[in-house]
């Protein structure tokens, strides 16, 4: 199997019932993640971890999914927005030990436990979201440094 680490964006793609939908790992350059319609993953719609060069992740639709967006340890990313994620079993947007910009104008709704979830990290702005029907939590933010909500 080859790996790819470096290439400029995932778009308009269709992607169900994988155990990701799309993994992005140790990777310093997906600069962009447009415009895909990911549903019924196993585990996560969209999965980065260590990945420090991701520009935007904008307007996916995320559905079905254990978690939407899922940032686990040392990743970057500069937009979060414009995205619609449903029916997540566990937290819609989650993000732990990672940096992010702005997270914006997303569509959130049904979330098994938080619409954002945020732990150990650094968030820039958090605005303009419409979270909806989650079981837990909107937005739960713990030791995480977040300049505007």
């Amino acid at each position: 199997m080859e790996y790819v680490r470096d290439f400029d964006k995932i778009e308009k793609n269709t992607l169900k019932g994988y155990t990701y939908g799309v993994q992005v790992i140790n990777s310093s350059a997906v600069t962009n993640l447009l415009s895909n319609t990911i549903s019924s993953q196993t585990i996560d719609g969209i999965y980065l971890s260590s990945s420090s060069g991701i520009t935007n992740i904008k307007s996916n639709t995320i559905y079905g999914d254990e978690y939407g967006i899922r940032f686990c340890t040392g990743c970057k990313a500069t937009t979060i927005s414009d995205n619609k994620i449903y029916d997540s079993g566990k937290n819609s947007l989650y993000i732990i030990g990672s940096k992010v910009g702005t997270i914006s104008n997303n569509d959130i709704k049904n979330s098994g436990d938080c619409g954002i979830y945020a732990s150990t990290g650094t968030i820039s702005n958090i605005t303009g979201n419409k979270i909806t029907k989650c079981k837990s939590h909107g937005i739960q933010i713990s030791k995480t440094k977040v300049s505007k909500i």
